[in-house]
């Protein structure tokens, strides 16, 4: 969530996020929160959706796990960059 406009405050159990102009929360997607807006007026954001294979994407190499089994593994696309 991008929030440009307003304020709020994201629950997740006993954790507290505020979320105001020009900062960023991730959300789970299988998670519940409850929102509250401790100031009038609400907010506006723009709501992002990613797949786990875009998460993956600009992922270090070497943070991925090697224990993962390589049936389940996605495909990585690459990008090669000419050198200048």
């Amino acid at each position: 969530m991008f929030p440009y406009r307003g304020l709020y405050v994201r629950h997740l159990g006993d954790d507290q996020a505020v979320a105001e102009a020009n900062q960023v929360l991730f959300f789970n997607d299988a998670e519940s929160c409850r929102l509250s807006y401790p100031v009038p007026g609400g907010d506006a954001s723009l709501a992002l959706t990613v797949s786990k294979s875009q998460l993956r994407e600009p992922t270090p190499r070497a943070l991925e796990t090697v224990t993962s089994h390589p049936a389940r593994r996605e495909a990585r696309p690459s990008a090669r960059f000419p050198r200048r």
